[in-house]
């Protein structure tokens, strides 16, 4: 990034214009300082970079932390690189976005409408993972890229009617406790069934355990992924719609699919495995809508059991010819 400011001066202009956020990362952090300096004086002095001042170099480490992007690798899940686009970096961010991207082979970007996108519609992509409800993804972006999102999905306490952050009230039978203002991060919980009210911080403790234990699971093991879907869903305070849930559900999928590839599912594992795709496909479609890659592996997973499902009652005489075709169509 540096040297494209000797040798594609034009190109660093629009890296340039970018943010970095130094000011913030720095305000109460002396390991981000400290980090900082290491690396400015191992450019200056090591690699004897002395034509770039501390300050060059700080600002684009602050320009590619707040706007690289991870380079994936398929089939690893370790990060190769961090890589910058300078013109995708100027859209701004929605939880309820419009477009998405997707990478090549090559590394180039190609951004992609997600909805249809009105004449005079901002255009807006997303940072963080459409799993995440409010309560950890706002203070996820708020964290890491230093402003408060207020989109159509982060002002509904509800998240678009699927309650992904709401935990079951402690003082009655079917009430929600959802945040009274879903923007103000110190807003007080209340029940939408009784007057029950808690303290924010009491919600923090309560999801920073649950966050804590469901990435403890071992989601290698179908047997311990339906444990804790079951437990998470019915046996804790949380909705059974919540994040963590859809999150484990989602894993479960996956796992079913590896599964698939090694021996053939059984019939109530083709059933249990079409019943978690409609699941999560419920939630995340009312969240996430459009054409997004989630959808189109769940929908793929979801078809495949239920071809073999039809596909079976079809060989026992189960269904007619009709119905048969009903089912694949």
């Amino acid at each position: 990034m540096l040297l494209k400011k000797k040798v594609d001066p034009k190109t660093f202009d629009r890296i340039n214009f970018l943010m970095d956020h130094i000011e913030e990362r720095t305000a109460s952090n002396n390991h981000i300082n400290m980090m900082y300096l290491n690396v400015a004086m191992f450019l200056r002095k090591t690699c004897n970079m002395t034509e770039f001042s501390e300050c060059d170099i700080t600002r684009v480490i602050g320009i590619l932390r707040t706007n690289g992007m991870k380079l994936e690798q398929v089939g690893s899940r370790e990060c190769p690189g961090v890589a910058l686009y300078p013109i995708y970096c100027l859209l701004n961010h929605a939880c309820y976005n419009n477009t998405n991207y997707v990478k090549f082979k090559d590394l180039h970007l190609e951004l992609r409408a997600q909805t249809k996108i009105a004449a005079g519609e901002e255009i807006t992509t997303r940072y963080v993972s459409s799993t995440l409800g409010n309560f950890r993804r706002r203070r996820d972006i708020s964290k890491y890229w230093f402003f408060h999102c207020t989109c159509k999905r982060c002002e509904d306490t509800t998240e678009m009617g699927t309650n992904m952050s709401a935990i079951k009230c402690s003082n009655c039978r079917g009430g929600m406790m959802l945040p009274e203002n879903s923007l103000d991060y110190k807003a007080q919980w209340a029940c939408n069934s009784c007057t029950n009210r808690w303290d924010v911080n009491r919600v923090a403790e309560i999801m920073d355990k649950h966050e804590e234990n469901v990435q403890n699971v071992d989601t290698s093991d179908i047997d311990k992924l339906e444990e804790a879907i079951y437990h998470y869903s019915e046996k804790t305070e949380l909705h059974s719609n919540h994040y963590l849930v859809v999150e484990l559900c989602h894993s479960l999928i996956h796992k079913y699919a590896a599964l698939s590839l090694i021996r053939s599912l059984t019939r109530p594992e083709n059933e249990r495995k079409v019943q978690l795709c409609l699941q999560v496909l419920d939630v995340l479609s009312k969240v996430d809508p459009g054409f997004t890659k989630w959808r189109g592996t769940i929908l793929q997973e979801m078809v495949s059991s239920m071809m073999v499902i039809a596909k079976s009652d079809w060989n026992k005489k189960i269904i007619t010819e009709q119905m048969f075709k009903k089912r694949l169509y």
